[in-house]
Formats: C-alpha cells, sequence, structure tokens
C-alpha cells in the first residue's frame, strides 16, 4: 500500500464512506498476511450485518458510535498494511524490523528489567575490586543499552495499539522509578512513529506524558512528538483528538509553549545560513587574530612579532576588541534561538556511532557504551565536563564533542591541555537554572531531531519535518490543526508577525487561510497587507491597510499604508500620510526620506529642501539621503548643485544602476550631451532589464515630467535612447 493509498482511504473514512473503504482495504490486505486479512474479514462481517439490519428498517439508537467504532477500525487495519508495506519497502526500517521477529511486545517484561537496573548498579558498587567493578559496570551499561535499543525499535515500528497497550506503556513513562533516560529514549520512538502513521492512542499517551510527567526533558519532548506527529482528516477521531488535545492544553501553559515550538522549527532551518554568516564574517577574523596556528600536524602557538610593538603598540587591543566583537554577535545570535553549531558539528556525524539510528535520539551520557574509550581519555579534563553538561549543545552535538576530543586531545599544546583541566577556561556558561527551562529543553532536542533528519546517513527514508527547500516551509506549520483551532486567534498576530520578520510568507499565506477567525480582525488585514506588499500588490495592500485603520488606529498601520501608497506610485496619497506621520513628531530618517520623496514627485521639491538639508546635516555622509538630495535639487531647477551631489553618490564604493541615470539627467540638462550618453550607457550596463532603446526609452518616459519641465523634448528622449544603443549593448554587470 502506498501512502497515496493510504490518503485515499483516510478520505473515504472521513466521508464516512465504510463500503468504499473497505473495499479499498481489501485490495491491500493480501493472503501473505494472514492476521490482516482476518481482522478484514471480520470487520467486513460486522458491516454487512449492520448493513442489513438498516435494510429492514430497524432503528438503533446506538447505530451512530457502532459506524464510529467500524471506522476506526478500518483505519487502523489500513495504518497496519501500510506500515508493514513501508518497513518491508524501506531497508533502515526492515533492518530494525527483523531484529524484532517473535519478540513481541511485552511490556510487563519491560518494567521489570527497566527497573532492575539501578538496583542492579548499586550492587556492583559495592564490589571492592576497582578492576571488576569497571568491567561489571560497562557490561551492565551494555547489556541496558541492547535492551533499549530493541524497546526503542518495538516502539518506532509498533501498530496501532490497543487500549490496554497504551495504558501500561503511559505508566512507564510516568513512572519515577525508570530511569528518566529510558523514558526520554521510549518518548522519542513514539514521536518517531508518529511522524509516520497516526495513531490516536500514541497521540495521547505523549499528551498524558507533557501532562503528568516530572521531568523537563520528558515533557519537552513529549510535546514535540505530540505537535509533529502526521495529521489525518480532521473528521478520523474527531472527538478523540478532541478530547486529547483538551487534556493537553490545560497543562503547562501549553499553547505558549506550541507557540514557541513552533517559532523555534523555523529558527531550526536557518542553521545552514547562520553557518555561512559564521564562516564568512565572524570566524576567519577570530582565526586571523588568535595565537593559534592549525596545521595538519595538530594546533600550534604562533610566535610574538618582536616588532608589533614597536610599530603598532595599540595592535594587540583592536585585534581583542574585533574578536569580542564577533563572540558577542555569536552569542545574540544564540540568544536569538539561532543554531549556531549545526555547521561546526556537521562533519563529526560520520563516526560509526551515529550509524545507528538509536544514538540519534538517546539523551547524553557519559556512560554510554559507545563511549566507553573516550571516558577515560577525558577524565580530569574540566573544560571539557563543562562543555558536555552545561554549554549549550544538544545531545547529539555532545557525542561529536566527546568523540572528536579523543582524535584532537594529544595534538593540542601542551598549555592548551592543561588548560582544559580548569572549569572556567570556556568562559561563561549556562546555569542549571537555565538548562532546566522548558525553552532550553526544547530548542535542543528540536536541533536533535533537525540534525537527524539532515544528516543521518539513510535520512531519504524518513519522512521529512523540516523541509530543505525554504519555499516549502509551510509544511512545518503544525498549529493549524483542525483541534487547535480554539487558540488560533491568540497565536494569529504573534506567529504571524514572527513569520514576516523571518520572510516565511508562503507559511504566512497558510497560516492566514487556516485561522478561523473574522476576515476583518485588525490583526488577520495587517498580515494580509504584509502578504500583499510581499506580492507587489501595493494598491491592494493599501485597501486593506486603511480597512484595518477604520478598525482600529494604531501609527504602525498608518505606516504601513504609507509604504504601501508609496510602493504604489501613489506619491500625492502617500504624501498625506507621511505628513500625518511626521505632524506626529516621528522624525525618523526612513519616514523623512520618503516624505521627501513624495514631495519632489508632487512638484513640490522646495518644500523638501529644507527637510534634506538638515538630513544630510544630521546623518554626515549617509548616500541615501545625498540621493533624494540631488534629486530635488535636480526637481527644483538647481542642476549644477544637483550634479555636485550626483557626483559624490558615483564615488561611492557601492553605487545603483539608478544613481547613472539620474547623474546623466543632471548632464543632459546642462547640455552635456557625451557625458549624459556615457552615464546612461553605464546604466544600461549595470541593469537587468533594459535590453534596447525601447525599454530605455520607456524609463526616460517614467520621468518625463521632470525631463520637460527642464525643457527636454520628447522627440529628443528617443535621440537619447538610440545614441546610447548606437554602439551596441553596454555590459557592466560583471
Amino acid at each position: 500500500m502506498t501512502r497515496k493509498d493510504f490518503f485515499h482511504i483516510q478520505r473515504l473514512l472521513a466521508r464516512r464512506q465504510l463500503s468504499s473503504a473497505l473495499a479499498e482495504v481489501a485490495q491491500h490486505v493480501g493472503m501473505n498476511d494472514s492476521a490482516l486479512k482476518e481482522r478484514q474479514d471480520m470487520l467486513s462481517d460486522d458491516y454487512d450485518r449492520l448493513l442489513a439490519y438498516f435494510r429492514q428498517g430497524f432503528v438503533d439508537p446506538a447505530r451512530d458510535s457502532m459506524v464510529t467504532t467500524l471506522l476506526e477500525k478500518t483505519y487502523a487495519i489500513a495504518a497496519d498494511a501500510y506500515l508493514k508495506d513501508f518497513i518491508d519497502r524501506h531497508p533502515t526500517y526492515s533492518r530494525a524490523a527483523t531484529t524484532l521477529r517473535h519478540q513481541p511486545m511485552m511490556t510487563d517484561r519491560w518494567q521489570t528489567i527497566l527497573q532492575r537496573f539501578s538496583s542492579d548498579l548499586a550492587l556492583i558498587q559495592l564490589n571492592d575490586d576497582e578492576q571488576q567493578r569497571r568491567q561489571q559496570t560497562n557490561d551492565a551499561y551494555r547489556a541496558h543499552h541492547d535492551v533499549m535499543q530493541a524497546i526503542f525499535y518495538h516502539l518506532w515500528l509498533s501498530p496501532q495499539w490497543s487500549a490496554q497497550q497504551a495504558e501500561n506503556i503511559e505508566q512507564l513513562l510516568i513512572s519515577p522509578l525508570i530511569e528518566i533516560i529510558d523514558r526520554q529514549v521510549m518518548v522519542s520512538a513514539i514521536g518517531l512513529s508518529l511522524s509516520l502513521v497516526f495513531d490516536p492512542l500514541k497521540w495521547h499517551t505523549l499528551a498524558r506524558v507533557f501532562a503528568e510527567a516530572d521531568d523537563e526533558q520528558l515533557r519537552q519532548r513529549a510535546l514535540v512528538g505530540w505537535a509533529l506527529a502526521t495529521e489525518v482528516p480532521a473528521e478520523l477521531f474527531a472527538d478523540k483528538r478532541r478530547q486529547t488535545t483538551e487534556m493537553l492544553m490545560y497543562h503547562h501553559d501549553a499553547a505558549t509553549q506550541l507557540l514557541e515550538l513552533q517559532t523555534q522549527m523555523f529558527l531550526c532551518t536557518n542553521a545552514e545560513n547562520d553557518h555561512e554568516e559564521i564562516q564568512r564574517d565572524i570566524m576567519p577574523t577570530i582565526i586571523r587574530n588568535s595565537n593559534l596556528n592549525i596545521t595538519r600536524l595538530g594546533i600550534e602557538e604562533k610566535d610574538d612579532d618582536p616588532m608589533q610593538d614597536i610599530l603598532d603598540p595599540d595592535a594587540g587591543d583592536r585585534q581583542m576588541e574585533e574578536v569580542e566583537r564577533h563572540f558577542r554577535r555569536m552569542a545574540d545570535m544564540q540568544k536569538q534561538g539561532s543554531d549556531i553549531f549545526f555547521g561546526g558539528f556537521a562533519q563529526m556525524k560520520r563516526y560509526s556511532f551515529f550509524m545507528s539510528i538509536y544514538n540519534w535520539f538517546c539523551p547524553f551520557y557519559i556512560e554510554h557504551p559507545d563511549l566507553q574509550s573516550v571516558i577515560q581519555f577525558i577524565q580530569g579534563k574540566g573544560a571539557i565536563a563543562t562543555m558536555l553538561y552545561h554549554s549549550p549543545l544538544c545531545d547529539s552535538d555532545r557525542y561529536s564533542f566527546a568523540l572528536a576530543m579523543r582524535s584532537v586531545i594529544d595534538r593540542l599544546p601542551p598549555n592548551i591541555r592543561e588548560m582544559l583541566g580548569s572549569e572556567e577556561a570556556l568562559g561563561p556558561t549556562l546555569s542549571n537554572e537555565e538548562i532546566a527551562t522548558p525553552s532550553y529543553q526544547r530548542r535542543t532536542y528540536l536541533q536533535n531531531l533537525y540534525r537527524f533528519y539532515r544528516l543521518y546517513h539513510d535520512r531519504k527514508e524518513f519522512l521529512p519535518l523540516f523541509p530543505e527547500k525554504r519555499n516549502d516551509d509551510a509544511r512545518m506549520l503544525k498549529l493549524c490543526r483542525h483541534s487547535l483551532r480554539t487558540y488560533m486567534q491568540q497565536w494569529l498576530r504573534p506567529l504571524g508577525r514572527f513569520l514576516v520578520k523571518q520572510q516565511r510568507f508562503e507559511a504566512l499565506q497558510r497560516w492566514l487561510d487556516s485561522c478561523p477567525q473574522d476576515k476583518e480582525n485588525s490583526d488577520y488585514l495587517l498580515l494580509s497587507g504584509a502578504l500583499l506588499m510581499h506580492n507587489g500588490k501595493y494598491a491592494d495592500a493599501a485597501d486593506v491597510y486603511r480597512r484595518a485603520l477604520a478598525i482600529q488606529r494604531s501609527p504602525r498601520t498608518v505606516k504601513a499604508l504609507a509604504r504601501a501608497l508609496f510602493m504604489a506610485g501613489d506619491y500625492a496619497g502617500a504624501g498625506e500620510v507621511y505628513r500625518e506621520i511626521v505632524d506626529s513628531q516621528d522624525t525618523s530618517k526612513a519616514v523623512s526620506l520618503n516624505y521627501c520623496v513624495c514631495l519632489i514627485e508632487s512638484m513640490h521639491a522646495d518644500e523638501a529642501l529644507p527637510r534634506l538639508f538638515r538630513l544630510q546635516y544630521e546623518h554626515e555622509g549617509d548616500v541615501g539621503v545625498t540621493r533624494v538630495l540631488a534629486w530635488a535639487l535636480l526637481a527644483a531647477g538647481r542642476t549644477a548643485d544637483a550634479d555636485r551631489e550626483f557626483q559624490r553618490v558615483l564615488q561611492q564604493e557601492k553605487t545603483a544602476p539608478d544613481d547613472y541615470l539620474n547623474a546623466g539627467y543632471a548632464q543632459w540638462i546642462k547640455g552635456e550631451i557625451a557625458s549624459a550618453v556615457a552615464l546612461f550607457r553605464k546604466y544600461v550596463g549595470k541593469s537587468q532589464d533594459i535590453d534596447s532603446p525601447d525599454r530605455l526609452l520607456e524609463r526616460f518616459n517614467a520621468d518625463a515630467g521632470m525631463l520637460t519641465m527642464h525643457g527636454l523634448p520628447v522627440t529628443e528622449c528617443a535621440l537619447m535612447s538610440d545614441a546610447v544603443f548606437a554602439e551596441g549593448i553596454p555590459d557592466d554587470r560583471g
């Protein structure tokens, strides 16, 4: 059964077309799986009996509940058939399933084994022989690791649960007698299972763990697994999903935490861009100003330059300030939610340790059997212990760091190795209170998941939770569940503004389409206007902002309207709104410049000039102010002054194509035709869309008002465009 077939059956069940759904299931449940076939036959017989009673006209008050039960049982058979086929077709799944053959889920046995583990360790510590004690401890952790890996596989690949199975596993997950790491692993396995096939009882179990568990890490893993579970049509399990959602939302400020979870997911996907910024702008400076050389033989200290103190005694202080500034930038990125460690640790996921899918979901603990060769090597290194337990690393990166240190520690200079013995060597670290916060625990777990879905060697066998392409990020919206519609209104504004700030407009479109609120809500209108602005529909955005202002007048909405009118080319309308903003004592540079442009385009350049001269004084050297001032001077007939300002703009390191166009106008008006042609050729060469005399003439016509004001006839515009292209198409874009 393909995923398409499974979705088709779900749609039939959502429409309560039970007969058609059973027929579809029968096609995909072959004789090679007798258990599924027997379940399907019994279900078909039950439905036939119900249908027979219905045809005979019997009135049965329990009929609706019976139909609902049959729908849910049909879904369970279809889900199990789909899971079985998926396992058979995907090697990672089938290899894990092979290890579990003839090993049924025995939760009572699991409980006995897991509860006994702690007492076994305690008994081992009573052994006076240190070598025996160490070996017995290692053996105990290895045996326990193997048991937990089997349990992980069982829960990950388990078919639809019965009510009894769900109850038994819930008791395991909230039991304080079981090691917290074991419970976290089990919750992750359930979440991974739900990411492929929805199971209402697994979903309910995660909600109950979030509500009742005694550990924040466990609760956050449960919340993430609950939120990222694959969805089914809203009509399926509607009552059960509503009850589960209500139970979860009643506890631990869940609405706020789900909103934060959603934003953290989007921030995770910025990891590659954040890494590029660090590699491009931050690390080169830090390395250049450090006192270490990285060579193929290891890390060596640089020799001090004896001439530096003589030639440039302040160089050391400047270097230190620059390094500190870049470290602060990285710290700020991290505080804002950036995953600054992803790129640095990505290459460290090639250790054999990460070939095991279980290890990607296992919380970090130094006794992990695959770290036995590392433990002795890093013992006594206080800085390493601090990095492993009190740095903002996710579990996956902690394992990478521990494994990497085994390889590089011998190659460090002696004084650096000595420094690693100090807990203060790495500077400020996270306190236990910070680590225990829900936000921190959730973020690091999401980073674990992000690394798994990006870096696991067989990651393509898993349905992606994090899209690889930015324009697919609407699929990450997890707050659009039908059962969460009650809470969408309170999420509308904060999530919408976050998506606008992050430039996630495809996700914003889906968010607005999903929200059930009144379309004349002011928050909804403001977000719709931002979406229209992004899509270049400026006039439509202005209409939306006017409707928003009619509902609630705010400075933010007034500015949005002014910007929309400005971008739509309605300079008279924009000027009126900008005048209102300026009169309200808003003297920001952006508002003032846009207002001046509106005045210039509305033939009131003389009124704009005093404002622009003041802006030039307040923002000396600002090329944006100089551009607008030059254009105002040209519009006011002060051509020589305008030409001087345009030349100042052209002397800047970074110029825009329009700078050459406007400077060309000044030369043209002065009668310097050759200079004007040269500047226009520069403009054409740097533009992406001016590739013919006709296109250049269109550009001239857009500024015809200003040109004719200076006495340039329309026929001369055509002559000028031909003159510019007389020697071929210029190209300065390279």
